[in-house]
């Protein structure tokens, strides 16, 4: 387990607790709650994660080659990511700006919710998370990219129904892994990994 996985767990683990007492969200209230409510709690300098500017919420990175085909296109956002370094984005700080992707993530973290307004959408988020498909795949594929030996990424499927399921898997180097998995009876457990 890397130091950033380390974090994570005990992030996501916290973030569990918190949405299975009274709250009520969607995907984009999730993310947030867990950003700032939860991994914002383990940033400690002198570690992987050593500042809060290193977190981005809808923030972009570089585009899978085949998915591109102008230079808009090369950009994607995603739900959550971690920088390397402080104060970083996909661009090189030049002045001026940039204008072709420059910088790597360090992680980044993909998430699905199901809740109370997106019924329709249930059965194929949990069956692209289980069969690793769509973000699981775009994850790997990423992860197999010259230059980035050190990304790590994370898929999150939370089931925000009655009773409270997170699980995640993990993605690192092309391969990916059950991470963590987390039910209103075990979420008091010890590692998953």
């Amino acid at each position: 387990m890397t130091e950033l996985d380390i974090v994570v767990e005990k992030s996501l683990r916290s973030f569990y607790k918190d949405i299975c007492s009274e709250w009520c969200g969607r995907e984009n209230e999730m993310v947030n709650l867990y950003a700032f409510g939860h991994l914002a709690k383990q940033v400690r300098p002198g570690t992987i994660l050593s500042d809060l500017t290193q977190i981005g919420v809808e923030v972009t990175v570089r585009q899978l080659p085949r998915l591109h085909h102008e230079l808009k296109w090369m950009t994607v956002r995603k739900d959550l990511v971690v920088w390397p370094a402080p104060r970083m984005t996909l661009w090189k700080a030049e002045k001026p700006c940039n204008k072709l992707p420059a910088n790597e993530p360090l992680a980044v973290m993909e998430w699905k919710v199901n809740h109370f307004l997106n019924k329709a959408v249930h059965q194929e988020n949990k069956l692209a998370h289980t069969q690793r498909k769509g973000d699981i795949q775009w994850l790997r594929d990423t992860s197999r990219r010259s230059g980035m030996a050190d990304f790590i990424g994370y898929a999150v499927l939370v089931e925000n129904v009655k009773a409270k399921v997170l699980s995640c898997v993990r993605v690192k180097a092309g391969a990916d892994e059950q991470f963590l998995n987390l039910t209103e009876t075990n979420r008091n457990d010890g590692p998953s990994a």
